[in-house]
């Protein structure tokens, strides 16, 4: 990346490509992914600030989201999954329906059900 200063160090992405073990049904279905900018102030992370996502592929074991602008990787960031949306090969959700969330963030991405 081209530039000086502050904006030479950013690393940004410009989608999210997730893999599944499994098969799944519904991994195209544009609701089931949520993603959220997060400010951090004083040691806490807030995700508020809605971006919406487009599903840009998808199949039973993988789908590629692009959000609607360059992801900036400085910023904390968090995809929402409703894995209520997402049904195995007997059309049961995943996990009980719980959601899932993944965080991504400077050199981390990390992931919670």
């Amino acid at each position: 990346m081209a530039g000086k200063g502050k904006r030479a160090r950013t690393k940004t992405e410009s989608g999210l490509l997730l893999q599944f073990s499994d098969a799944l049904a519904g991994t195209g279905n544009q609701a089931a992914y949520q993603l959220f900018t997060g400010k951090t102030k004083r040691g806490v992370t807030t995700y508020n600030r809605f971006m919406p996502l487009h599903v840009f592929k998808s199949t039973p074991t993988t789908v590629t989201l692009l959000p609607s602008r360059t992801l900036n990787l400085s910023v904390p960031e968090q995809l929402r999954v409703t894995e209520s949306d997402l049904k195995d090969a007997s059309g049961r959700p995943l996990d009980g329906g719980q959601s899932f969330t993944i965080t991504i963030g400077n050199r981390i991405v990390t992931g919670a059900g």
